[in-house]
C-alpha cells in the first residue's frame, strides 16, 4: 500500500511530503501541475474548478481515507477512483456546471453530484475501472445507466448535467 503524508493543510496549493509507489507518484504530479496552472488563470474563471478539487481532495484525503470511514466498513477511496475523478473534473466543459457535491462511496469509489432538489439531481460513480455509474432525476422521470470514459467526458453525462440546470 502506498503512502502519502501531507501538510497540515491538504489543498492543491501545497505539495505532498512524502509519497512511495508509483499512484503516490501520480498523485504528486498532479498536485504540482494544479497548484501551478492555478495560479496562472484567473480567480473568476478557476474557483468552479478549483472549488470541485478542494471536495474532491477533502473526500479522498481526509473525510473518507481510512477504512469504516462512514461507520458501516466503507473502504477508503482508492488512488485509481480519485485519479480518475480528477481527469473527470478537469475534462469537464467549462460551459457546463461543476458537481455540488464530491464525497466517498461505500465501495471505495467517488460519487459526484450535481443536485438542485430532490427533483433535479444528477450522481456519478467513479471507481476507477474508466465506466461510469450514473442515476438521475428531473422532475418526475428517473434515469440510469454506464457509460465508458476515456479521454472525454460521456455526452449522455453532459447532456444530463445540462439538462438538471434546465
Amino acid at each position: 500500500m502506498s503512502v502519502l503524508a501531507l501538510s497540515e493543510a491538504q489543498s492543491i496549493f501545497f505539495t505532498p511530503r512524502e509519497a512511495s509507489g508509483p499512484s503516490s507518484a501520480k498523485i504528486i504530479k498532479i498536485f504540482k501541475k494544479e497548484r501551478d496552472a492555478f495560479w496562472g488563470n484567473s480567480i473568476t474563471l478557476a474557483m468552479p474548478l478549483y472549488d470541485s478539487i478542494t471536495h474532491l481532495d477533502e473526500a479522498y484525503f481526509k473525510d473518507c481515507a481510512e477504512y469504516d470511514w462512514d461507520g458501516y466498513g466503507a473502504l477508503p477511496i482508492s488512488n485509481q477512483a480519485y485519479a480518475e475523478a480528477r481527469d473527470f473534473l478537469e475534462l469537464i466543459p467549462s460551459n457546463t456546471f461543476m458537481p455540488s457535491h464530491a464525497n466517498g462511496d461505500a465501495n471505495g469509489s467517488v460519487m459526484f453530484e450535481w443536485y438542485i432538489n430532490a427533483h433535479r439531481l444528477l450522481s456519478v460513480q467513479i471507481d476507477g475501472s474508466r465506466v461510469l455509474q450514473y442515476a438521475g432525476i428531473i422532475g418526475t422521470e428517473s434515469f440510469s445507466g454506464r457509460v465508458t470514459f476515456i479521454d472525454a467526458i460521456p455526452k449522455k453525462i453532459i447532456e444530463a448535467i445540462k439538462d438538471i440546470y434546465s
